[in-house]
């Protein structure tokens, strides 16, 4: 075996970094800890090792967009409804997710844009399978969660790994004109052409203090106290009984009837309920009518394409393409919510007990007409800003963007 060069290619002497390596396992910080930000890394085994599926991927129909059942019209489409305002710092990468907390925490401690109505910034973590997080991503600019998050900056990879490189800023610039998308809309940073992590952390806010200054001051709440035409998430983790799925199918037949929107995983098991699949979809054929992570432009019940049945990865694509606040159903422990969303968690009455009543938002009792007046109240007073979900309070959120079967086809 040919002993290593003495010298790395950028010339440095490699006795250096075996010293650099035992003081760091001694106990030496580093300078990313020194910085403040470190992450964790669990790589996922792609799905395809070969081509003998290949053919049957490709050839799979892409949603349409359109509706499986319309909802009910409005004389006033409420585009820009939002359920709460979030500045967001959008990482490209996973590298550059460590930036974006930074910006914040930073941010969020200065309370900036608090007059503005903007409730609180959030730098959300990207994956390292960075090449799946194109069309989530600029849904999360462009979409109608838009309206959630008005002001944006997205600080790119400063990362040298060859799969961290699939989405930087220019990518994100290209995808945002594609969709007509005025970039003057957004900021844009990058720890390596700002000169280093702390002026990428000024320039960042500066431009949001500069943005805020050009904004009037808040104006109050948007929302009606009625059920207001949201879109609503349903994303279940286990199988509902028939009462349960009954007072589900009420409350998302509500959302429509209000002109909302419902949107659903297509893996989901609550499609698999017959008395669920009959109230709300009746004789309509199951089919996946938005890709994950793709806008919502039509209103009305949607199922969305989803690669596995993974509770964090549809929860994340789902809000990607629109949900304002999730309703779900859980059993045995508590699921991490959304970092930008609301998610409301109900157990059935079986679960007393079992599930700790202060991990959930509440209990089902059993009775679908009590239940569907429980989960419609729930739903209104959330996305009306009078109730906030216990996995926000606890800030036991996630996020995770689905690799897929051939991370994405993207539609033409």
């Amino acid at each position: 075996m040919r002993p290593l060069p003495r010298r790395r290619s950028d010339g440095v002497p490699r006795h250096r970094e075996f010293r650099a390596s035992l003081a760091t396992a001694s106990g030496q910080r580093t300078k990313g800890e020194h910085a403040g930000h470190s992450q964790t890394s669990l790589w996922r085994n792609w799905r395809q090792t070969d081509t003998s599926q290949l053919a049957q991927l490709n050839a799979r129909t892409l949603p349409n967009g359109i509706p499986l059942r319309a909802s009910a019209p409005l004389a006033t489409r409420h585009s820009s409804l939002a359920t709460e305002r979030v500045a967001l710092v959008l990482p490209t990468s996973l590298c550059s997710s460590q930036i974006a907390r930074l910006a914040a925490e930073r941010l969020n401690e200065k309370q900036l844009g608090r007059a503005q109505g903007i409730t609180r910034f959030v730098g959300s973590p990207t994956p390292r399978a960075a090449a799946s997080a194109v069309r989530p991503c600029t849904s999360c600019c462009i979409g109608p969660t838009a309206a959630t998050s008005r002001i944006r900056t997205s600080p790119p990879h400063f990362c040298s790994s060859t799969a961290a490189k699939k989405i930087t800023n220019d990518m994100m610039r290209r995808q945002l004109e594609n969709n007509q998308v005025p970039l003057d809309r957004f900021g844009w940073a990058s720890v390596q052409l700002d000169g280093g992590i702390e002026k990428a952390l000024a320039k960042i806010e500066a431009w949001f203090v500069e943005r805020f200054a050009a904004l009037p001051p808040a104006a109050g709440s948007d929302l009606p106290n009625s059920t207001p035409p949201v879109t609503l998430g349903f994303v279940t983790a286990t199988v509902a009984t028939d009462a349960s799925a009954a007072a589900f199918a009420a409350t998302a037949n509500e959302v429509l009837r209000s002109g909302g929107s419902v949107l659903i995983p297509e893996s989901d098991p609550l499609l698999a309920n017959p008395a669920f699949r009959s109230a709300v979809l009746g004789d309509i054929p199951l089919r996946a009518s938005l890709a994950y992570g793709e806008p919502l432009l039509n209103p009305g019940l949607h199922l969305v394409a989803t690669e596995s049945d993974h509770w964090t990865e549809n929860l994340t694509g789902l809000g990607a393409s629109g949900v304002h606040l999730f309703l779900t159903l859980v059993a045995d422990h508590a699921r991490p919510g959304h970092p930008m969303l609301s998610v409301l968690q109900v157990a059935e009455s079986s679960q007393r007990g079992h599930l700790p009543a202060d991990d959930i938002d509440f209990f089902l009792n059993g009775d679908a007409a009590t239940d569907t007046r429980a989960l419609i109240e729930a739903v209104t007073s959330t996305a009306t800003a009078r109730q906030v979900p216990r996995s926000s309070a606890q800030g036991y959120t996630d996020f995770q963007l689905t690799r897929a079967s051939l991370a994405f086809r993207l539609r033409k």
